[in-house]
């Protein structure tokens, strides 16, 4: 008998024509994708596969289905939302310090010094030390000019160093 050429949801030959059960899906609902969450159950909030959003800036969603996104660790943060891993995370850069979940790095405060990057919490990486000083967000100490000296850690500007005292010699004086 000869095949009849009919729409794809039918099978037949000349002398019988069936109409061919649709494809059902076991796996509905599906999954958030990788880098978005779905936290609601508002069906409104969840009606396609951007879920309820991009995962947050300063977290990720590394997994299928993820309710909670992640927080990108202390050390790291992520201004972009989206992110699908935890590498995705960006390390906070010297003269900063990134606290858990941060989406812009925090400047250290001046009379810190911040050399290393991945900085966790404000005391940065210390004072700044003993006859230097240190504007915000610095990664180095700034030597007090000729005639001044820092007699303590932790000085702010220039204007915190001492004039040196008349009859007195010092290495910076």
């Amino acid at each position: 008998s000869a095949q009849v050429n009919c729409d794809p949801s039918f099978v037949g030959n000349d002398n019988h024509i069936a109409l061919m059960p649709p494809v059902v899906d076991v796996e509905v609902p599906y999954l958030c994708p990788q880098g978005y969450f779905g936290d609601s159950i508002l069906i409104d909030a969840q009606d396609s596969q951007a879920c309820t959003g991009p995962c947050p800036r300063g977290h990720y969603c590394d997994d299928l289905g993820t309710i909670d996104p992640k927080p990108c660790p202390s050390g790291t943060f992520s201004p972009s939302r989206g992110l699908t891993n935890q590498s995705d995370c960006l390390t906070c850069p010297r003269g900063f310090w990134c606290a858990e979940r941060t989406i812009v790095p925090t400047q250290c405060k001046s009379g810190l010094v911040s050399q290393e990057t991945g900085v966790k919490d404000p005391t940065c990486g210390g004072p700044c030390p003993i006859d230097h000083y240190c504007p915000a967000g610095a990664t180095g100490g700034i030597l007090c000019k000729a005639g001044t000296y820092g007699a303590q850690v932790g000085l702010h500007a220039q204007a915190d160093c001492e004039v040196c005292p008349a009859g007195y010699w010092y290495a910076f004086c």
